[in-house]
């Protein structure tokens, strides 16, 4: 099923950016003790101080001085390029929120899901008109049959697990009479037990599949109403009753033949049946005979019970039950993929409201920690200033110590960094209400799509169940 507007909200559900806390470790500190090492303010101190250097009246700073301002000027400027490329990142994560964006999203695609799954619906309800259609054909069959041949019960059909015992029945009874025509052909045939035992197979397959057949094909014609049809039946069973009496007086006449003659015993049998049929003088060959009867009735029953003994009505209602039956079948699992798709559809939109929610959590973190970032490169401007004022200090007092005369007067004023204006844009910064309230309204789109994708998947469930109603259940005929 096509979801293209499910997978436009879910292929954009927003990703954690990952959000460095501003702290302050961002801007490092200037080492104080490391610059007046590495500048040698203590020595260049003294030995300017020695020679006077610099005059008392001095107003501009002298070469050190300016040495240190270059340093504190210097760590500014890297502090101030840190926090302009934080507030850079901080503006493309904000951007990357995409409020707008994700609204129009969610206001297009909500009620394009709710289309997507009635469109998959409606092909459903195409479907099972399809096979309402092939039901009432085969029930309107399966009635015009019984009304023209005056049918008013349910028709006899066996399941395969039924079947399948009738066909084990015609095996077994294969089987049983086999063995016990073996053991009486054995007596006198050359081959013994093995030659009696192939004899009486082929044989019980003649008796058994004489019966079977007939039974299943020809006498069955006996319950048809026509009378053509029913003569076929008659005759049928004229021609079963003739076949099962000769084959097993044939059997029986075989087995008194074969102790007679070596050869011939073919002949012989037939020589009997044409002159006395009735006539045998070893009592086992009654036997042989009766047992011979006895499974060819019990094939031939087994036979008319193989299917419903009026020709042609089990068909009939084999296919209403097998329409039915796909009918129904396919309701089902068109009903389980409708309820798939719906709590499918109701778990994205559902991640794609909460989802709103965490954009809303990510934007407050975010400009939260740009005010703070703000906050602690002023911080570190101020520190700056500090670390120049302790590091001219240091030069100063050395100076002083070594000097005879007084020093300048500015030696007793502290470092004056010049400020860089920490300004933030705020364009990317929208009304929080606002922004609020278009979420509230975002997430009440999504979850009024929710509840008319359940409400659109119970009034489909009602409408392939009304089908019923135009479909009379097939209340009798069903496999037994």
């Amino acid at each position: 099923m096509l979801k293209s507007a499910l997978s436009r909200l879910t292929g954009s559900l927003h990703r954690p950016v990952h959000l460095n806390r501003a702290s302050l470790q961002v801007f490092t500190e200037l080492d104080a003790t490391r610059v007046a090492t590495d500048l040698r303010l203590e020595a260049e101190g003294r030995a300017r101080g020695a020679r006077e250097e610099p005059p008392a009246d001095s107003l501009v700073p002298d070469d050190v001085e300016a040495r240190i301002a270059e340093q504190v000027a210097a760590q500014n400027g890297r502090a101030f390029e840190t926090f302009e490329e934080q507030v850079h990142t901080y503006s493309e994560r904000l951007a990357g929120l995409a409020f707008e964006e994700r609204f129009n999203e969610i206001r297009l695609a909500a009620p394009e899901c709710l289309s997507e799954f009635r469109a998959e619906a409606a092909k459903g309800m195409d479907e099972l008109h399809g096979l309402r259609r092939r039901v009432l054909e085969a029930e309107a069959e399966r009635n015009a049959f019984r009304a023209r041949h005056g049918i008013d019960r349910a028709a006899r059909l066996h399941t395969p697990l039924r079947r399948g015992l009738s066909v084990a029945v015609i095996a077994l009874l294969l089987l049983v009479e086999t063995i016990a025509n073996g053991s009486f052909l054995a007596v006198g045939n050359q081959a013994g037990l093995l030659g009696g035992a192939s004899q009486a197979f082929f044989f019980a397959a003649l008796n058994i599949g004489v019966a079977f057949f007939l039974a299943f094909w020809g006498v069955s014609c006996l319950a048809h109403r026509n009378g053509a049809v029913k003569a076929v039946g008659v005759v049928s069973l004229l021609i079963y009753l003739v076949l099962a009496v000769a084959i097993n007086l044939a059997l029986a006449h075989y087995r008194e033949a074969a102790e007679l003659v070596a050869e011939g015993a073919g002949q012989e049998v037939m020589r009997r049946l044409g002159t006395a049929p009735f006539v045998m003088a070893d009592i086992q060959s009654w036997i042989l005979f009766g047992i011979g009867l006895l499974f060819s009735a019990l094939a031939f029953a087994d036979g008319w019970q193989f299917r419903d003994p009026y020709p042609g009505y089990a068909g009939v209602q084999a296919r209403l039950n097998a329409a039915h039956d796909a009918y129904m079948a396919r309701k089902t699992a068109l009903i389980d993929t409708l309820d798939d798709i719906r709590r499918d559809y109701g778990e994205k939109l559902g991640e794609v409201s909460r989802d709103l929610s965490e954009r809303r959590k990510d934007y407050d973190t975010i400009i939260s920690n740009r005010q703070r970032l703000q906050l602690l490169f002023e911080q570190a401007q101020v520190n700056l200033e500090a670390a120049g004022t302790a590091l001219l200090r240091i030069y100063h007092a050395a100076n002083q110590s070594a000097r005879s005369t007084p020093s300048p007067e500015r030696f007793v004023r502290g470092f004056t960094l010049t400020r860089i204006p920490a300004a933030i844009p705020r364009r990317d910064e929208g009304d929080r209400d606002l922004l609020n309230e278009q979420i509230r309204i975002a997430q009440q789109t999504l979850e009024a799509a929710i509840v008319d994708i359940n409400r659109a998947f119970a009034d489909t469930v009602e409408r392939y169940r009304q089908l019923d109603t135009l479909i009379p259940e097939a209340g009798d005929g069903k496999a037994a």
